[in-house]
């Protein structure tokens, strides 16, 4: 279930993001350049060229740096060399709205007249305009005005055209070819296309003949020389296929099962996508500035040109220009502002192919381009919405599945294969076919989010798992064991230890009569709830094992010998527990419970214990055995908590009453044994008088003055009938006193019983 809701929370992302305007902006900005990165620099059609105006153009002619001081004289000698040199047409991107030298302009409108198929740039100025109804509704409206060149130059072009180009901040991504703010008005690029393939107007005619179209809207390849014509030709014919959505298709269809010449064929296709495609198109970009074939202006003019030189170094410099003029023979030649040698060139766009010395692509190397594109059909397409959100799903779905299958160190491995096979599948269709797949998205998006997320979750998840063994664990073992063996920081060998510390030990006085009046089942819970509130006792007295075992209970407090605040925890946690079986005894008046418990210090094993496969850990050593064997002193002496008297040596926080010395069963030795007083739950032994008074008899006894020890436990048995302990002391030392022959230590009370 956790590898299905991680599979659509990174699926939703991958969608989510994708159709967000974010999703757009990263793709844009960022996937877009990864392709062309990929795919490196692409060769451009050799039926386009640059002559590129640049910050030695000017210099080298003698002429100003900037070419609106230029004669336009100059501009009618390059159409003239260029077009007698072999080129296709001419596309200039300069501005040519404002009239200069009038000679010169007539200069260079009849080298653009005698050309025939020159295209002069028509600049688009566009702003805000404040309309105001009769109402007083306000409202604001884009309106662009066109600034077509001089009149001159106007009636002797071809065609004049725009061409605006869609730019955020310094970076292009796209252009238009055609322009529906200006009434569908053709760009440079589109222009140029069209005048490439009027060699195969009459191909075109027909198919737009078969398809329906009407005649008036595709006349004869002489009905379009005029200037102007051209324009007016392209602005119909493109509201008409704007008009029938299903016509470019259809005019394909007709086209691969026509008889035609595959450069027919061709330009059938071609004219097809001009005129169906979409106005903005995503800009296919060849490599950095100067991948088209460029040539600077003083490459095909030069300074003699202008007059004034020697006939012999005149002659000699036109016979230069003149072979530099044959490497435009068969193209479509733009000129304008193209400087590959300045990072401060004007008209400049930010792309993915900026060079390192900061040169961007000109506004006139990226006209040359969007023709390139339109000539070859061959601008970066996007596929459909659907394709998209496939592709991420699909993507988003095996990442995430391949994390989790079949662990974390060979799904990673597993998820960045699919990564790097889909980024090279991507690129490899972007390069042979300019599709523009989703690249952010799915790899730097989604798979980076299956990674950390997945890895994340895995780790919650094995935390969690571990947090639940570790509580099962924690059940039958001591937290700090659970936490180690959780963690892999110890093999259970190691565990295996001898320590120092302090043990305590309790059973349930009455286990026989109460397991005889209950069932197996109230037994066990029975059981199980007194264990937790001695349990919880212990616990906050910060015990560091406890064993239980049937009705008796087994725990211990570890630390170095001099430490004393490991027995004062221990005693502590005596009173805690006696405390604890006392409530607890008393929520159920049918239950009659006396609150016992034993505390010995020294060192004892502590480990595993078992055979055959089963194994408990457990506390082993005399320290557990006396503690044992204190806890059943407390019957005999009537008391509830009894300790070796060096588990409370130097504790002054607690009221205790020493015992004496005690010979117990399994010790050869005698413990000095001391009572840690319980004052709310005994008060008639919480009494200074009684300390006092017993500990003088324990003086006398031990010294073994019997008739003075006889005396003292008299006159404390008179007041304090009900103590046990009193009781022994007096009939041991009454026994004395009257000639009975003492065992060899006599100071030392020998317990036969456990």
């Amino acid at each position: 279930m956790h590898s299905i809701t991680f599979s659509v929370a990174t699926i939703l992302l991958g969608v989510g993001l994708l159709i967000s305007p974010v999703g757009t902006f990263i793709e844009r900005e960022f996937g877009l350049g990864w392709l062309f990165m990929m795919r490196g620099p692409a060769a451009p059609p050799p039926e386009v060229a640059v002559v590129g105006i640049n910050s030695r153009s000017g210099p080298d002619l003698g002429l100003a740096r900037l070419p609106r001081f230029w004669p336009r004289s100059l501009h009618g000698t390059l159409v003239r060399r260029s077009m007698e040199a072999g080129a296709e047409a001419m596309v200039f991107d300069m501005d040519f709205s404002q009239p200069k030298d009038p000679i010169d302009d007539l200069l260079f409108a009849d080298a653009v007249r005698a050309a025939g198929s020159v295209v002069l740039f028509e600049r688009l100025d566009g702003h805000n305009e404040r309309l105001v109804s009769g109402n007083n509704v306000e409202r604001w409206v884009w309106v662009e005005t066109s600034q077509p060149p001089v009149e001159p130059l106007a009636e002797a072009a071809r065609a004049y055209a725009p061409f605006p180009l869609p730019k955020i901040e310094k970076s292009s991504f796209q252009f238009w070819a055609f322009k529906p703010s200006a009434d569908d008005t053709p760009t440079t690029a589109a222009v140029a296309v069209q005048l490439e393939m009027l060699a195969h107007h009459q191909a075109w005619r027909d198919m737009l003949d078969r398809a329906g179209v009407p005649s008036d809207l595709a006349p004869q390849a002489g009905a379009l020389k005029a200037p102007g014509t051209i324009r007016d030709y392209m602005k119909g014919l493109r509201k008409y296929f704007l008009g029938k959505p299903f016509l470019g298709q259809h005019i394909r269809d007709l086209a691969q099962s026509a008889t035609l010449t595959p450069e027919a064929r061709n330009a059938v296709l071609i004219l097809t996508a001009l005129y169906a495609g979409p106005d903005e198109r995503y800009t296919n970009y060849y490599g950095p500035p100067g991948t088209i074939p460029t040539l600077g202006y003083q490459d095909v003019v030069s300074v003699e040109d202008l007059g004034g030189t020697p006939e012999a170094e005149a002659s000699e410099a036109r016979t230069r220009v003149e072979d530099n003029a044959r490497a435009l023979a068969g193209r479509t030649v733009f000129v304008g502002y193209s400087d590959l040698y300045s990072p401060d060139q004007p008209d400049r766009f930010y792309t993915v192919f900026t060079s390192d010395r900061g040169i961007d692509l000109s506004g006139l190397e990226i006209m040359a381009t969007s023709f390139a594109n339109l000539l070859t059909d061959r601008t970066i397409d996007l596929p459909p919405a659907w394709l998209s959100l496939l592709i991420v799903t699909l993507l988003g779905l095996a990442a995430s599945q391949l994390l989790f299958w079949p662990s974390a160190y060979i799904g990673i491995p597993l998820v960045l294969a699919v990564g790097a096979a889909y980024a090279y599948g991507a690129a490899h269709v972007f390069a042979r076919d300019a599709l523009w797949l989703p690249m952010v998205t799915p790899l730097a998006v989604q798979i980076p989010f299956v990674i950390v997320a997945g890895l994340l979750g895995q780790y919650l998840m094995e935390r969690r798992q571990k947090l639940r063994v570790g509580a099962a664990m924690s059940q039958y073992l001591p937290e700090h064991l659970v936490k180690e063996l959780t963690q892999g920081r110890v093999d259970t060998a190691s565990l295996n230890q001898v320590v120092h510390g302090v043990c305590l030990a309790t059973d349930m006085s009455g286990f026989s009569t109460i397991s005889e009046k209950k069932s197996p089942k109230e037994l066990a819970a029975f059981m199980n709830a007194y264990f937790e509130a001695i349990a919880q006792a212990l616990k906050r007295c910060n015990v560091d094992v406890t064993e239980f075992h049937a009705d008796t209970i087994m725990c211990a407090w570890i630390g170095e010998p001099e430490d004393p605040d490991v027995r004062r925890n221990a005693s502590r946690a005596a009173l805690e527990v006696v405390r604890a079986i006392e409530t607890f005894a008393a929520d159920d008046p049918d239950v009659r419970l006396t609150a016992r418990v034993g505390l010995q210090d020294g060192p004892f094993y502590l480990g595993h214990t078992g055979g055959g496969g089963r194994m408990s850990y457990s506390i082993l050593g005399d320290p557990a055995n006396s503690a044992a064997r204190l806890e059943g002193l407390n019957k005999k002496l009537g008391t509830r908590i009894l300790a070796a008297a060096t588990v409370v040596e130097g504790l002054d926080d607690f009221t205790m009453r020493p015992m004496g010395r005690f010979g117990v069963v399994g010790k050869a030795k005698p413990v000095p044994v001391v009572e840690i007083v319980v004052p709310e739950a005994t008060p008639e032994t919480d009494s200074e008088s009684l300390r006092q008074g017993f500990a003088a008899g324990l003086a006398a006894f031990a010294a073994e003055r019997w008739d003075e020890a006889r005396a003292a436990f008299e006159a404390l048995a008179e007041r304090y009938p009900a103590d046990r302990a009193i009781a022994l002391y007096l009939d041991v030392s009454r026994r004395y006193a009257q000639g009975e022959v003492p065992p060899e230590d006599p100071t030392t009370l020998t317990m036969t019983e456990k």
